[in-house]
Protein backbone atom coordinates (compact mmCIF):
# COMPACT_ATOMS: atom_id res chain seq x y z
CA UNK A 1 0.00 0.00 0.00
CA UNK A 2 2.75 2.45 0.94
CA UNK A 3 4.71 1.70 -2.23
CA UNK A 4 1.68 2.28 -4.44
CA UNK A 5 0.84 5.54 -2.66
CA UNK A 6 4.42 6.74 -3.09
CA UNK A 7 4.32 5.82 -6.77
CA UNK A 8 1.09 7.75 -7.30
CA UNK A 9 2.44 10.80 -5.48
CA UNK A 10 5.72 10.67 -7.43
CA UNK A 11 3.88 10.57 -10.76
CA UNK A 12 1.62 13.47 -9.78
CA UNK A 13 4.65 15.51 -8.65
CA UNK A 14 6.51 14.80 -11.89
CA UNK A 15 3.49 15.85 -13.96
CA UNK A 16 3.15 19.07 -11.94
CA UNK A 17 6.81 19.89 -12.63
CA UNK A 18 6.30 19.31 -16.36
CA UNK A 19 3.30 21.65 -16.33
CA UNK A 20 5.25 24.34 -14.47
CA UNK A 21 8.08 24.14 -17.02
CA UNK A 22 5.64 24.44 -19.91
CA UNK A 23 3.90 27.40 -18.27
CA UNK A 24 7.22 29.21 -17.90
CA UNK A 25 8.18 28.74 -21.55
CA UNK A 26 6.49 32.07 -22.39
CA UNK A 27 5.14 32.18 -25.91
CA UNK A 28 3.24 28.89 -25.79
CA UNK A 29 2.01 29.19 -22.19
CA UNK A 30 -1.76 28.92 -21.76
CA UNK A 31 -3.59 32.06 -20.62
CA UNK A 32 -6.73 30.08 -19.74
CA UNK A 33 -7.34 26.60 -18.35
CA UNK A 34 -10.11 24.57 -20.05
CA UNK A 35 -12.34 22.94 -17.46
CA UNK A 36 -15.26 20.49 -17.41
CA UNK A 37 -17.62 20.77 -14.45
CA UNK A 38 -19.60 17.57 -13.82
CA UNK A 39 -22.48 17.57 -11.32
CA UNK A 40 -25.21 15.03 -10.68
CA UNK A 41 -27.86 13.83 -8.30
CA UNK A 42 -28.30 10.14 -7.57
CA UNK A 43 -30.87 7.76 -6.14
CA UNK A 44 -29.75 4.32 -4.97
CA UNK A 45 -30.76 1.31 -2.95
CA UNK A 46 -28.81 -1.44 -1.18
CA UNK A 47 -29.43 -3.93 1.63
CA UNK A 48 -27.41 -1.92 4.17
CA UNK A 49 -28.67 1.65 3.78
CA UNK A 50 -31.96 0.91 1.97
CA UNK A 51 -33.04 4.02 0.03
CA UNK A 52 -30.50 6.85 -0.19
CA UNK A 53 -29.70 9.92 -2.23
CA UNK A 54 -26.39 11.54 -3.09
CA UNK A 55 -24.92 14.54 -4.87
CA UNK A 56 -21.49 14.90 -6.48
CA UNK A 57 -19.41 17.65 -8.10
CA UNK A 58 -16.24 17.06 -10.11
CA UNK A 59 -13.89 19.47 -11.84
CA UNK A 60 -11.58 18.34 -14.65
CA UNK A 61 -8.78 20.71 -15.64
CA UNK A 62 -6.76 20.54 -18.89
CA UNK A 63 -3.42 21.74 -17.56
CA UNK A 64 -1.42 20.91 -20.69
CA UNK A 65 -2.15 19.34 -24.04
CA UNK A 66 -1.37 15.93 -22.60
CA UNK A 67 -2.25 16.18 -18.88
CA UNK A 68 -5.62 16.51 -17.10
CA UNK A 69 -6.18 16.85 -13.36
CA UNK A 70 -9.54 15.83 -11.89
CA UNK A 71 -10.83 16.40 -8.35
CA UNK A 72 -14.28 15.80 -6.89
CA UNK A 73 -16.40 15.31 -3.78
CA UNK A 74 -19.56 13.32 -3.08
CA UNK A 75 -22.04 13.27 -0.17
CA UNK A 76 -24.73 10.71 0.64
CA UNK A 77 -27.76 10.78 2.88
CA UNK A 78 -26.55 7.40 4.19
CA UNK A 79 -23.67 9.25 5.96
CA UNK A 80 -20.98 8.08 3.53
CA UNK A 81 -18.90 10.87 1.98
CA UNK A 82 -16.03 10.62 -0.48
CA UNK A 83 -13.33 12.55 -2.35
CA UNK A 84 -11.41 11.62 -5.49
CA UNK A 85 -8.28 12.97 -7.18
CA UNK A 86 -6.64 11.63 -10.33
CA UNK A 87 -4.21 12.62 -13.03
CA UNK A 88 -4.59 11.60 -16.68
CA UNK A 89 -1.58 11.60 -19.02
CA UNK A 90 -2.46 11.17 -22.71
CA UNK A 91 -0.31 9.76 -25.51
CA UNK A 92 -2.06 10.28 -28.89
CA UNK A 93 -1.46 7.35 -31.25
CA UNK A 94 -2.81 6.29 -34.61
CA UNK A 95 -6.33 4.96 -34.18
CA UNK A 96 -6.76 6.13 -30.57
CA UNK A 97 -4.87 7.36 -27.55
CA UNK A 98 -3.08 5.77 -24.62
CA UNK A 99 -3.77 7.07 -21.09
CA UNK A 100 -1.82 6.65 -17.84
CA UNK A 101 -3.92 7.34 -14.74
CA UNK A 102 -2.72 7.55 -11.13
CA UNK A 103 -5.69 7.86 -8.77
CA UNK A 104 -6.43 8.27 -5.06
CA UNK A 105 -9.82 8.10 -3.32
CA UNK A 106 -10.91 8.65 0.27
CA UNK A 107 -14.22 7.65 1.83
CA UNK A 108 -15.48 8.55 5.30
CA UNK A 109 -18.15 6.12 6.42
CA UNK A 110 -19.85 7.70 9.41
CA UNK A 111 -22.24 4.78 9.40
CA UNK A 112 -19.49 2.30 10.32
CA UNK A 113 -17.03 4.91 11.74
CA UNK A 114 -14.23 3.91 9.35
CA UNK A 115 -11.83 5.60 6.94
CA UNK A 116 -11.43 3.99 3.51
CA UNK A 117 -8.31 4.73 1.43
CA UNK A 118 -7.77 3.56 -2.16
CA UNK A 119 -4.88 4.12 -4.58
CA UNK A 120 -4.56 2.85 -8.13
CA UNK A 121 -2.33 3.07 -11.18
CA UNK A 122 -3.73 2.04 -14.57
CA UNK A 123 -3.18 2.17 -18.31
CA UNK A 124 -6.04 2.75 -20.75
CA UNK A 125 -6.65 2.62 -24.48
CA UNK A 126 -9.38 4.91 -25.86
CA UNK A 127 -10.98 4.74 -29.31
CA UNK A 128 -14.17 6.19 -30.79
CA UNK A 129 -16.44 3.27 -29.88
CA UNK A 130 -14.39 1.20 -27.45
CA UNK A 131 -12.34 1.84 -24.30
CA UNK A 132 -10.44 -0.48 -22.00
CA UNK A 133 -8.47 0.22 -18.83
CA UNK A 134 -6.32 -2.14 -16.76
CA UNK A 135 -4.12 -1.65 -13.72
CA UNK A 136 -3.74 -2.43 -10.02
CA UNK A 137 -5.09 -0.91 -6.82
CA UNK A 138 -4.54 -1.12 -3.07
CA UNK A 139 -7.01 -0.53 -0.24
CA UNK A 140 -6.86 0.19 3.48
CA UNK A 141 -9.57 0.53 6.15
CA UNK A 142 -9.03 2.24 9.46
CA UNK A 143 -11.33 2.87 12.40
CA UNK A 144 -12.13 6.48 13.29
CA UNK A 145 -12.08 5.63 16.99
CA UNK A 146 -8.56 6.30 18.31
CA UNK A 147 -9.00 3.75 21.11
CA UNK A 148 -9.68 0.98 18.61
CA UNK A 149 -6.72 2.13 16.51
CA UNK A 150 -4.35 2.05 19.49
CA UNK A 151 -5.39 -1.53 20.17
CA UNK A 152 -4.72 -2.47 16.55
CA UNK A 153 -8.39 -3.23 15.88
CA UNK A 154 -10.44 -2.53 12.74
CA UNK A 155 -7.37 -1.80 10.61
CA UNK A 156 -7.28 -3.87 7.41
CA UNK A 157 -5.15 -3.61 4.26
CA UNK A 158 -5.73 -5.15 0.87
CA UNK A 159 -2.36 -4.66 -0.89
CA UNK A 160 -3.22 -5.77 -4.44
CA UNK A 161 -6.35 -5.86 -6.60
CA UNK A 162 -7.00 -5.68 -10.30
CA UNK A 163 -8.39 -2.37 -11.59
CA UNK A 164 -10.30 -2.74 -14.84
CA UNK A 165 -13.04 -1.43 -17.12
CA UNK A 166 -14.43 -2.26 -20.56
CA UNK A 167 -16.71 0.25 -22.32
CA UNK A 168 -18.52 0.15 -25.66
CA UNK A 169 -20.46 3.01 -27.35
CA UNK A 170 -22.80 3.23 -30.34
CA UNK A 171 -21.49 6.58 -31.57
CA UNK A 172 -18.47 8.86 -31.28
CA UNK A 173 -18.04 11.29 -28.37
CA UNK A 174 -18.25 14.17 -30.83
CA UNK A 175 -21.84 13.23 -31.77
CA UNK A 176 -24.67 15.05 -30.03
CA UNK A 177 -26.03 11.83 -28.45
CA UNK A 178 -24.58 8.49 -27.47
CA UNK A 179 -25.41 5.22 -25.70
CA UNK A 180 -22.90 2.94 -24.02
CA UNK A 181 -22.41 -0.07 -21.77
CA UNK A 182 -19.65 -0.31 -19.15
CA UNK A 183 -18.29 -3.17 -17.03
CA UNK A 184 -15.82 -2.13 -14.31
CA UNK A 185 -14.82 -2.69 -10.70
CA UNK A 186 -14.70 1.05 -9.94
CA UNK A 187 -16.94 4.09 -10.12
CA UNK A 188 -16.55 7.86 -9.74
CA UNK A 189 -15.72 7.72 -6.01
CA UNK A 190 -15.15 4.08 -5.19
CA UNK A 191 -12.74 1.29 -6.14
CA UNK A 192 -14.14 -2.19 -5.47
CA UNK A 193 -12.48 -5.57 -5.14
CA UNK A 194 -11.87 -7.20 -8.53
CA UNK A 195 -14.65 -9.76 -7.88
CA UNK A 196 -17.26 -7.00 -7.33
CA UNK A 197 -18.01 -5.69 -10.83
CA UNK A 198 -20.36 -2.86 -11.71
CA UNK A 199 -22.51 -2.92 -14.86
CA UNK A 200 -23.61 0.50 -16.11
CA UNK A 201 -25.83 1.71 -18.96
CA UNK A 202 -24.83 5.22 -20.06
CA UNK A 203 -26.84 7.77 -22.07
CA UNK A 204 -25.50 11.14 -23.24
CA UNK A 205 -27.07 14.13 -24.98
CA UNK A 206 -25.29 17.36 -25.90
CA UNK A 207 -27.66 20.23 -26.83
CA UNK A 208 -24.81 22.77 -27.16
CA UNK A 209 -21.03 22.70 -27.48
CA UNK A 210 -20.63 23.66 -23.83
CA UNK A 211 -23.47 21.76 -22.18
CA UNK A 212 -23.96 18.00 -21.95
CA UNK A 213 -26.69 16.01 -20.18
CA UNK A 214 -26.20 12.41 -19.06
CA UNK A 215 -28.02 9.59 -17.30
CA UNK A 216 -26.45 6.44 -15.85
CA UNK A 217 -28.16 3.31 -14.51
CA UNK A 218 -25.95 0.84 -12.63
CA UNK A 219 -26.06 -2.51 -10.87
CA UNK A 220 -23.33 -3.90 -8.60
CA UNK A 221 -23.12 -7.57 -7.56
CA UNK A 222 -21.63 -8.77 -4.26
CA UNK A 223 -19.12 -11.02 -6.02
CA UNK A 224 -18.71 -13.32 -9.02
CA UNK A 225 -15.71 -15.50 -8.08
CA UNK A 226 -17.64 -17.55 -5.53
CA UNK A 227 -21.19 -18.78 -4.83
CA UNK A 228 -22.34 -15.45 -3.30
CA UNK A 229 -23.28 -13.66 -6.53
CA UNK A 230 -26.01 -11.55 -4.92
CA UNK A 231 -27.45 -8.06 -5.34
CA UNK A 232 -25.28 -5.42 -3.68
CA UNK A 233 -26.24 -1.98 -4.99
CA UNK A 234 -28.32 -0.41 -7.74
CA UNK A 235 -29.13 3.16 -8.67
CA UNK A 236 -29.63 5.90 -11.22
CA UNK A 237 -27.94 9.27 -11.59
CA UNK A 238 -28.76 12.27 -13.77
CA UNK A 239 -26.47 15.23 -14.26
CA UNK A 240 -24.75 17.73 -16.50
CA UNK A 241 -21.28 18.43 -17.91
CA UNK A 242 -20.43 22.07 -18.55
CA UNK A 243 -17.33 23.14 -20.52
CA UNK A 244 -15.72 26.54 -19.91
CA UNK A 245 -12.38 28.28 -19.41
CA UNK A 246 -10.93 29.54 -16.12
Amino acid sequence: MKRLLLTVLAICSALSCMYAQEAESGADARKTVPMVLRAYGEYGYNHTAAHYGSAAVTGRFRLTGYFDLQVGVKARTSNIHAADIRGMVYFPLQGGRLMLEPRFTYEASLRTMTHHFNASLSLGWQMDHFRVQLGCSARAYRAMDEYDNSAGLLYVTDPFNLYYSIEGYLRKDSDFWNLGLKLANYDDFIIEHDTHPLVMLVGKYRPTDRLGIFAEVYYRASGVAHVANDFYDAGIRIGVNYHFNL
